[in-house]
């Protein structure tokens, strides 16, 4: 069970990731190697998609869809997926940059970012999270943000990513405007 979430603050630039199957070439000067056989679409029209493995081997993925946060599992090493299932939307904006956190009690939580479509209105950039106690298949938000920042582009907060340092222990890092 997860007894502390240390929210963190981590400046940083926008990155652009690509991913797939890899596998690393040992030797002198080790290398990622791509398989371009691999590659293929899960999910029409999604963006920021990131992926993990559980202890028994299903992969977990995870992506933002037109307003939307889906998940995707396979438990045959990524040949086939199951349909995209949301487990998050919001109605004042998008919620974005989904990340994954396999915990080491076989646990999974999973962050996302609210971004308001109104500049400056009533409702704040946070950071939220749901627990998955079944390798994805349910998930339970939790009921208040983790972090909550302001309300503009400025003073807002971005992409969330957490690691657990310990039993019952995550780290939680993520970009941030001024605060305000």
């Amino acid at each position: 069970m997860v007894s502390r979430i240390c929210p963190q603050v981590l400046f940083s630039q926008h990155i652009l990731l690509v991913v797939g199957l890899a596998g690393v070439v040992r030797g002198e000067h080790p290398r990622l190697e791509w398989d371009s056989g691999t590659r293929r679409l899960l999910v029409e029209g999604a963006v920021y998609g990131r992926m993990r493995e559980l202890a028994d081997g299903t992969l977990l993925a995870v992506t933002e869809r037109q307003r939307t946060v889906v998940v995707l599992r396979s438990g045959d090493g990524g040949r086939t997926w199951t349909e995209p299932a949301v487990v998050v939307t919001w109605e004042h904006g998008v919620p974005a940059n989904p990340e994954l956190c396999v915990l080491a009690d076989g646990g999974v939580l999973l962050f996302w970012n609210e971004r308001p479509t109104v500049q400056g209105g009533p409702h704040p950039f946070t950071i939220r999270m749901a627990r998955s106690r079944d390798g994805g298949k349910t998930w339970t938000p939790r009921g208040e943000a983790v972090f909550t920042a302001g309300n503009t582009t400025a003073t807002a907060c971005w992409e969330p990513a957490a690691i657990e340092t310990a039993p019952g222990e995550v780290r939680l890092f993520f970009a941030r405007g001024r605060p305000g």
